[in-house]
């Protein structure tokens, strides 16, 4: 741009288009940097710092977010589109009740918005007295003709409706909003399974404690909370995030990432399934994918002598992550698995977990990736710290003690005042680590037992769930 300050819109658009291209190669300080210069642009269109604020809450960089679509409002405040990216970026923020009047907002423009529906139930615990259950089957008498719009107005009135004890109704809606959203998507549970047995089958014990030359961390500690989602894997990470030594850097897709690239630069892969590429992972160069990894997400990772990556998909490849970083530590969450599998199933996730929105597909998941985690504990042993939810929640104290001292971290109060923290959160559990704990969502699948019983003898064939009913 010849002047930055007031650029054409071509090359105000063409700044955009550069900053995304840095944000999908993993560049995150140039593309953080280029995008504190294009806030500053003078240019009159929405859309731009609507782009702009989107980019910047996927970098992390909430405040900035949020300077970027209140700008966005200013110049087009009818667009509820607009409110509710604000919303999403006020509740990662911690600004439970800012988030709350921009999504009202959102909705008073474009009443029954799927979206803003589904955001607010979450938001809070409805009530008798204060919910919205007449309001969300008004918006279903007309529902929206795509099935995902539709969906999510069914998820959030079975949310609510969960929420005054109606479980019956809630969880007849729940199927029908799984169903509808399932039909949006691809799914290979098969495929999925034997990928999963596939890297047990290659990672042994050797291979996962083999070491590399020049293998590094960089001087600093990776702390990888894993498990699957709903399991308590933000509780923990905000419980460890309060340390004073521990900067935690969210859900950082990087190692994934620097994986796929590097496995895919290998040569006689092409047409291969997934599964059928694994054994080949053990021939990597680790050295350079550890320095790729620690090098991509530096921008994010504060100067603490430790940080955490809370990525729930991080699980699967444990055994290479001790590969690749052995001086990281290795954190798996775990719950009971139907209270696992119901959190799951009530829940809408983006661009990921496709099997949770149909109980059989969500039992089959499970079990192999059970197995898979149970492979882990065995050849990993006690590099690998195994923590349970209703642990956490039975006894803060003392589970925080045995966390803090497997990571090598002195003992610290401000662990257990984790629910004081400002730092953001932009997790389905957003609004609930902003509360000190509780203990209501231990069993909470009980509830649905006579819905949830195919699911349970599924799990319990399996064995899953033996060592919970000991």
């Amino acid at each position: 741009m010849t002047d930055p300050s007031n650029p054409t819109p071509r090359q105000a658009a063409a700044g955009l288009q550069q900053l995304w291209q840095l944000v999908q190669d993993g560049r995150r300080g140039h593309a953080i940097a280029l995008a504190t210069t294009l806030l500053d642009v003078k240019v009159t269109d929405a859309r731009y710092f609507a782009a702009l604020g989107h980019a910047l809450h996927s970098l992390q960089q909430f405040d900035a977010a949020r300077l970027a679509l209140q700008h966005a409002i200013s110049l087009q405040p009818g667009a509820a589109s607009l409110h509710l990216g604000l919303a999403n970026v006020q509740l990662a923020l911690g600004n439970l009740v800012a988030a709350g009047a921009a999504c009202e907002r959102s909705l008073a423009l474009q009443p029954g918005y799927p979206d803003a529906l589904f955001f607010r139930s979450g938001l809070r615990r409805q009530t008798d007295g204060d919910n919205h259950v007449d309001e969300l089957e008004a918006a279903l008498g007309n529902p929206p003709a795509a099935p995902d719009a539709h969906a999510r107005i069914l998820f959030a009135l079975a949310r609510e409706l969960e929420d005054l004890g109606r479980y019956e109704e809630s969880f007849s809606v729940l199927l029908r909003g799984a169903r509808l959203y399932r039909s949006t998507l691809q799914f290979d549970l098969a495929e999925e399974a034997g990928f999963l047995a596939a890297i047990a089958g290659a990672w042994t014990r050797e291979q996962v404690t083999k070491r590399d030359v020049s293998s590094t961390s960089g001087g600093r500690t990776p702390i990888f909370i894993t498990g699957l989602p709903r399991t308590g894997t933000t509780l923990v990470e905000r419980i460890l995030g309060a340390h004073s030594a521990v900067h935690s850097a969210g859900e950082l897709p990087d190692f994934v990432r620097r994986l796929n690239e590097m496995m895919e630069g290998l040569p006689g892969l092409e047409g291969r399934s997934r599964a059928r590429m694994v054994p080949a992972s053990t021939r990597l160069d680790f050295a350079g994918l550890a320095r790729s990894y620690l090098e991509g997400t530096a921008p994010l990772t504060g100067d603490t002598p430790c940080f955490i990556d809370k990525l729930p998909q991080n699980s699967i490849y444990l055994g290479l992550i001790q590969r690749a970083l052995p001086g990281a530590k290795l954190v798996l969450v775990q719950r009971h698995p139907m209270d696992t599998c119901y959190s799951m199933f009530k829940q809408i996730f983006t661009d990921s977990f496709a099997f949770s929105y149909d109980l059989d597909e969500l039992a089959g998941y499970f079990i192999s990736h059970e197995h898979l985690m149970s492979h882990w504990i065995e050849v990993l042993g006690e590099r690998l710290h195994v923590i349970r939810y209703e642990d956490v929640v039975a006894d803060l104290e003392a589970e925080t003690r045995r966390l803090l001292a497997f990571c090598g971290l002195p003992w610290e109060p401000a662990c257990l005042e984790f629910h004081r923290s400002s730092a953001p959160s932009t997790t389905a559990s957003a609004s609930q680590v902003r509360q000190v704990i509780y203990s209501s969502s231990v069993g909470k699948w009980r509830r649905f037992r006579a819905q949830l019983q195919p699911l349970e003898s599924r799990l319990r064939a399996a064995g899953c769930l033996d060592r919970w009913e000991q």
